[in-house]
């Protein structure tokens, strides 16, 4: 007989186990109403008794939301507990919060799942992981379908699969006995994965395949961290398309199997789990839908891949610290050979007590989970006080297994032996969950587990970790690209970033910072957040300026900004993301009187002078001639920036100036200088629009030149002079002096040269030693594009490069912001894959760009936006109203963090309501 395993894990451990079930559909019912009876007494009308302790966020409309998001979850609910102990309400975007962390009422909650609560889940994960699974069903349907579907997953059913499980685990363990170097957490979930579909689906799938099962799975888990906007190209609209994908592969596995076992002969033996879930009855002869056997396949295969392939590779981590368990592990494995011979049949894997007790302190050691939701169907009393109807709770798993009180002496040790002495579970283990939602999966997981420690206990193996604080290493270079330093696999890399500024900058919506529409911080992302493994000890993060790379020696030279002191970085792969600087073309003046918008900083330099300018014009005693020059703004740029930085400044005249001062407000004059097209990358029509929106918000538009920046007034080639009070500069951007300065092949506008896989050029032979920007002289060609060829030119080995610095001269593309996320999407993919495969090699596909279109806000609630609907050239344009609210999404959308968007959220809201600041510092 198994082992019985009692708990509750999350919607991971969904993947493997037996749950048995009463023949009779009330004995249950009854057993479920007397734990409710005992522990979760229904609230009797007028009873008192109080609410959890705890405030509820005070004014603030998010509640405890944003206070969460700048703490971080962990140090949010350690403060809370220690001030409130094992209960305590929050208030979290709006919803009441209830957090229990007792052991004894976190099982009885989970044990009245479809009386007293029901299974709460993040908006959109049961779109994404199917309505119709156990997870998310309760009441008479779950029931029923949980006594369809648990007959693939009994005692005797597990015992079945053991031929496969093995099948799978030895071809791996042969696999990484010959590579040497793993990734233990990838190739963990890779073999849970290969299990998952070996025991539910009963075939191997072929390399190409299984790869692309992963991506897709891969794709739908990243989904559950975006917003549930199903917005074009948005995290969640892809992971609904590899959902759909998923689905239909899936669909093709079932049918494939229905026409197996309909064949003539055929109903022998089950090879699967698949067949015995088409087969399975209840008692009034109804089987799964199509449906319902689709959602639970993929939901046990995403458990497959994710939860079983995270306890698998804790596994690993305890066992290269704990030898001594490893060896006790190795007497029980020669027992276990000497009575059952060299295969893992499922009565050898049930007669490994050592192995389960070393399984079970695993996943108290290390739960899948943090925390689950439930919502509460009546009013409920919980460690005695009042959780009204409707009310979520959040029942902390991982904190209550470290404070099961038969372990509280030694709670943080890893001591298998705890195990041996005990009967049966204590009442607060509850890594599989328990109640009617307890983990259908259970023993299949528990079966893998067995098999991989059987494996790893035999033939005298040994592993060590290449780091003692981290699994896995090869180290990482400097980046200064927020899309690869985001996707970068921090198991497989150490990260180094070096970077003077410790943030990115979300620049489309750095227009609106310049305002006061949005605050500075609300755009700014700090790069802690974007790479969270930068807290890790292994991986850095440099305030610090690149210097020279020297590629023969592998080390980039940094110095402190403002400072001569000079350190050096080695590295293994190198990327370089420095960006560019705005272009001056040479243009007197330019560099000393106007202002550029490209960081933060700009933008609160702006938004300074721009009050300061507003303030000093009514000084009384002040010429006519020198208020207006003061109340003048000239931007010289017709692209988006500088369009946008109109818009912005229209709205601020007419919602915010014209209250505080109309006669000074109507003074106000914007000018727009721009010496070829307004919106030169945007449909003739659209430029149009923008034109005739812009002039009717009071926005006046000069074509023409500028031949001089002075002081106080511009100069255009036509001899026109324009005074001002403050000059934005939002022209063309060009090569920073670091970029010039690089000893490998340039383009002629000076951006290093780059391949179709992004590799950096340079000529044979040439030296690549360093060099510092002081040594270098670099000539531009003024008016020549990138267009050349890279015939001659030869790969540098380890150095990438992306973004506004580099150009392939073969296939130049425009300074995008989207084409930086791109490319650095694009390298991480390949930097992981060579990181996996310990062994770099030429990428088998080539970057390549796909437009997503082009947006522009011109203030007053209305924008143009144009996006490619076909290879051939066709767009989809939208302009008025119906574009700014687009524009508002999108961004919104890619922002990239919660806290960003909640930043932004609520900035448009309290500028709505209160106007924008006018506080000046």
């Amino acid at each position: 007989m198994m082992q019985t395993w009692g708990g509750s894990s999350t919607i991971g451990h969904l993947h493997g186990g037996s749950a048995q079930f009463a023949p009779r559909p009330n004995r249950y019912a009854r057993r479920a109403r007397l734990q409710v009876c005992a522990a979760h007494k229904l609230l009797a009308p007028g009873t008192a008794v109080p609410e959890p302790p705890g405030d509820m966020g005070g004014l603030n409309p998010l509640g405890h939301t944003t206070k969460m998001l700048g703490q971080g979850q962990t140090e949010f609910h350690r403060q809370r507990y220690q001030s409130y102990g094992n209960i305590y309400k929050s208030n979290m975007l709006f919803q009441p919060v209830v957090t229990v962390y007792d052991s004894a009422e976190i099982r009885s909650l989970l044990n009245t799942d479809g009386i007293l609560t029901e299974p709460d889940t993040i908006p959109g994960f049961k779109d994404l992981l199917g309505r119709r699974s156990l997870l998310f069903s309760s009441g008479p349907k779950h029931t029923q379908q949980r006594r369809i579907l648990a007959q693939a997953f009994t005692a005797d059913a597990v015992r079945s699969y053991a031929t496969l499980i093995e099948g799978v685990v030895r071809r791996y363990f042969e696999r990484w006995d010959a590579g040497g170097e793993i990734c233990a957490y990838q190739q963990c979930k890779d073999l849970a994965f290969d299990v998952a579909t070996s025991v539910l689906l009963g075939m191997q799938l072929d390399t190409a395949t299984a790869e692309a099962f992963r991506k897709d799975y891969e794709m739908l888990v990243a989904g559950f961290r975006g917003l549930p906007l199903p917005l074009p190209k948005s995290r969640y609209a892809r992971a609904r398309g590899a959902q759909r994908r998923l689905l239909r592969k899936i669909e093709g596995f079932v049918r494939r199997a229905q026409a197996e076992d309909a064949a003539p002969g055929a109903h022998g033996k089950p090879s699967c789990a698949l067949t015995l879930m088409i087969r399975a009855r209840d008692e009034d002869g109804k089987a799964a839908s199509m449906d319902e056997l689709k959602d639970q396949i993929l939901l046990q295969l995403f458990a497959g891949h994710e939860t079983t392939g995270h306890t698998m590779s804790a596994l690993l981590r305890l066992l290269e610290r704990n030898p001594h368990v490893l060896q006790r592990l190795r007497e029980e494995q020669a027992d276990r050979l000497a009575q059952h011979g060299p295969g893992l049949s499922g009565k050898a894997l049930e007669s490994m007590p050592y192995a389960d007790a070393v399984i079970k302190e695993a996943l108290r050691v290390h739960p899948i989970v943090a925390s689950i939701f439930r919502r509460t169907l009546e009013d409920v009393v919980v460690s005695g006080k009042r959780v009204p109807k409707g009310w979520r709770v959040q029942l902390m798993l991982a904190q209550a297994q470290r404070d099961i009180l038969e372990f509280q002496e030694d709670s943080g040790e890893f001591r298998p032996e705890r195990w041996m002495s005990l009967k049966r579970d204590p009442a607060g283990y509850t890594p599989f969950g328990s109640g009617p939602h307890i983990c259908l999966g259970m023993g299949l997981a528990i079966a893998e587990l067995r098999a991989t420690l059987a494996m790893l206990a035999r033939d005298g193996r040994r592993w060590e970790q290449v780091d003692p604080d981290e699994e896995w290493m090869p180290p990482f270079g400097p980046v200064n690209a927020a899309r690869l330093a985001r996707d970068i696999d921090p198991h497989l890399y150490d990260i180094t970033i070096v970077s003077p500024r410790n943030h990115m900058v979300f620049t489309p919506l750095l227009a609106s910072a310049c305002t006061g529409t949005l605050e500075p911080r609300s755009v700014a992302i700090p790069i802690i957040d974007v790479q969270p493994a930068l807290k890790q000890p292994q991986n850095y993060f440099y305030a610090a300026e690149a210097r020279a790379i020297d590629a023969e020696a592998k080390k980039v030279t940094c110095s402190e900004p403002g400072s001569d002191k000079e350190f050096s970085v080695y590295y293994d792969k190198l990327a370089i993301a420095t960006g560019s600087q705005g272009s001056t073309f040479g243009i007197p003046g330019v560099e000393k009187y106007a202002h550029p918008l490209r960081d933060v900083a700009h933008s609160a330099d702006i938004r300074s002078h721009l009050i300061e300018n507003w303030n000093r014009a009514n000084i009384p005693g002040r010429s006519l001639q020198e208020r207006m020059r003061l109340l003048s703004v000239l931007v010289v740029g017709g692209g988006p920036t500088g369009v946008e930085f109109c818009g912005e400044l229209g709205d601020f005249i007419r919602s915010d100036l014209m209250k505080i001062d109309p006669d000074r407000a109507r003074d106000v004059r914007v000018t727009l200088v721009e010496a070829m097209q307004l919106l030169g990358s945007f449909d003739s029509r659209l430029r149009e629009y923008a034109a005739r929106t812009l002039h009717r918000q009071g926005i006046h538009l000069v074509h023409g030149m500028v031949k001089e920046v002075r002081e106080k007034e511009v100069e255009l080639r036509s001899g026109d002079v324009m005074p001002y009070g403050l000059c934005v500069w939002s022209t063309g951007v060009g090569p920073t002096e670091f970029t010039t300065s690089l000893p490998f092949a340039r383009t002629p506008r000076g951006r290093i040269a780059v391949d179709e896989h992004l590799r950096v050029l340079t000529h044979p032979h040439s030296e690549i030693g360093p060099a510092h920007p002081s040594e270098v002289s670099v000539e531009h060609k003024p008016g020549q594009g990138d267009r050349e060829t890279n015939q001659g030119l030869e790969p540098v080995p380890d150095v990438y490069s992306m973004g506004d610095c580099c150009a392939n001269v073969e296939t130049p593309l425009p300074a995008l912001a989207q084409v930086a996320e791109q490319q650095g999407k694009y390298l991480a993919k390949e930097l992981n894959e060579q990181g996996r495969a310990h062994s770099p090699r030429v990428p088998a596909v080539a970057f390549r760009y796909h437009h997503l279109g082009s947006m522009a806000s011109l203030g007053g609630e209305k924008a143009v936006l144009e996006a490619p609907t076909s290879a051939e050239g066709k767009t989809f344009s939208l302009k008025g109203f119906s574009g700014w609210w687009v524009w508002r999404s999108a961004y919104l959308t890619r922002l990239g963090k919660m806290r960003n968007r909640i930043y932004v959220m609520i900035n448009w809201t309290t500028t709505l309501l209160f106007g924008r600041d006018m506080s000046r510092w």
